[in-house]
């Protein structure tokens, strides 16, 4: 007898959300690692490897910290601290004065694009420019009174759905601008060039007139404020210090407004990865006379102390998860 299967939609029912982006940049560069007091070797990473293989396997587990540190922070995969547009869907209940509290996964919340709400899926408007004009931002939440919610769906007017909530759709920008130059910048200069935020686009995220950003390039790191924004030009106010060249792939020279904490965190996630390659000591017994276990120990010395050190580093951007 074969297994039950029902018989497929005609047109698939997709989730909101899919559309949101991943991030793309590591938080530091293979480079930055390298220059960074951490007395980890990294010339065998490849066993029998050249330079450049190494320092490119350097740069996928600099990948992989950096999407372990994601994850440690939000607990869902999708989730980054790197400036990034996405979309959530959820049922809500309406406060007794009509207000809604759109709790967001991500943080720190940086534009509200878009917002629609009914009393299910299929009923759904979309909130115009002039009604989201009461719209807040507060931490982790948006905030929206019930004035300004789209007529025909209101809640003084419109019934929700039989468990007294809406169904709401929402899109937000989250994070920290992240990203690196495209073009090499010359001293004096007052415009820079970055990537996009996704592969083949024109669109920077959470950057915006007056928002200071670091130009990561060892000794000529400097901090710019940005004037406007024109596609993937960012005009300065002020002219740069220092000449900034494109270094070879994999690296790179990241134009960021992530906090320093998250970099170190990055730097001890690297590290603590590179020593659970596993060590060749075993773990001795802890009282006198007690037999040996047996085990090795899960990595070379210093890599939970890596580990600790990350999550602590970590704390203040950690969120809790709210819904499922």
């Amino acid at each position: 007898m074969s297994a039950f299967a029902p018989t497929p939609f005609s047109e698939p029912i997709v989730a909101p959300d899919t559309a949101s982006l991943f991030r793309r940049v590591p938080y530091v560069s293979p480079g930055e690692y390298l220059h960074a007091p951490t007395a980890v070797a990294t010339g065998n990473l490849v066993p029998g490897g050249s330079d450049s293989d190494n320092e490119a396997e350097l740069a996928n587990v600099i990948s992989r910290a950096s999407g372990w540190l994601d994850e440690i922070c939000f607990h869902l995969a999708p989730g980054t601290l790197a400036a990034s547009p996405g979309t959530e869907s959820a049922w809500m209940r309406p406060k007794p004065n009509g207000e809604l509290v759109l709790i967001c996964n991500y943080k720190p919340i940086l534009q509200v694009d878009g917002l629609a709400l009914g009393s299910g899926p299929q009923t759904i408007q979309s909130m115009t420019s002039s009604e989201a004009q009461g719209l807040t931002i507060d931490g982790t939440t948006i905030r929206v009174p019930s004035c300004e919610l789209p007529a025909s769906e209101s809640f003084g007017g419109t019934p929700t759905a039989s468990n007294g909530k809406v169904y709401v759709v929402w899109s937000y920008v989250s994070g920290f601008p992240h990203s690196y130059l495209t073009e090499q910048a010359e001293e004096g200069a007052e415009t820079i060039t970055l990537a996009p935020a996704e592969p083949g686009g024109s669109a920077l995220y959470g950057i915006y007139p007056g928002t200071q950003l670091t130009i990561h390039d060892g000794g000529s790191t400097e901090v710019i404020v940005v004037e406007a924004v024109q596609g993937l030009t960012l005009k300065l106010k002020g002219a740069l210090a220092y000449q900034h060249l494109v270094p070879d792939a994999p690296n790179t020279v990241r134009v960021t407004a992530i906090p320093w904490a998250i970099e170190q965190a990055c730097i001890s996630l690297t590290s603590c990865l590179i020593k659970r390659r596993g060590a060749r000591a075993m773990v001795m017994p802890t009282t006198p006379g007690a037999k040996p276990t047996g085990k090795q120990e899960e990595s070379q010395p210093g890599g939970q102390m890596d580990y600790k050190q990350a999550m602590e580093l970590l704390a203040p951007y950690r969120v809790p998860v709210l819904r499922s």
